[in-house]
């Protein structure tokens, strides 16, 4: 239930939490535009199975994009929802893969918008880390294992360098 925080390059501000709705824990968002106020809550989750570790990330436009972990009756998969400058959250999308069970993500933005999201998901017989890119105007793409296979890997962060590239790091 750990908030979390972010602020992008032209002042817009994003926080994300997770909370009891009396049934479920649903993950929320809140933003602030430059020179306003934060806006009321938005459940980014649906309801009806548990939504926690919500991550959030502002890309220099001021464009939202929240990523969590939720239960969807079978396995526990990433979910993720952006919200374009000014706008409003998009659908959801599942980024990870259903297979199999998924677990705390992380996310970073390059300079020109592009979103990438890592996570951890068991393979059947490991732990890998995967991840997964969102192109500025677009919907995050396929998934692409980056540990390696037939070892555990333990939970993934990621940071954007002022080029654009990512690095993702994780302990093994």
């Amino acid at each position: 239930l750990i908030p979390r925080l972010d602020v992008g390059e032209d002042g817009t501000a994003a926080l994300v939490w997770s909370r009891s709705n009396g049934l479920n824990t649903i993950a929320q968002a809140s933003v602030r535009e430059p020179g306003k106020s934060f806006s009321a809550p938005v459940d980014l989750s649906a309801v009806g199975q548990n939504a926690t570790n919500p991550q959030v990330v502002v890309s220099q436009d001021g464009s939202v994009t929240a990523s969590w972990t939720r239960f969807n009756g079978t396995k526990t998969v990433i979910q993720s929802r952006t919200r374009p400058p000014a706008g409003t959250f998009g659908g959801v999308s599942t980024i990870s893969l259903i297979a199999n069970h998924a677990d705390y993500s992380q996310l970073a933005s390059a300079p020109d918008g592009t979103v990438t999201a890592v996570w951890r998901q068991f393979d059947g017989l490991n732990t890998l880390v995967l991840a997964a890119t969102r192109p500025t105007a677009g919907n995050f793409g396929s998934s692409t294992v980056l540990s390696t296979f037939g070892k555990d890997a333990d939970p993934p962060q990621i940071a954007a360098s002022a080029q654009g590239v990512m690095t993702a790091v994780w302990p093994m």
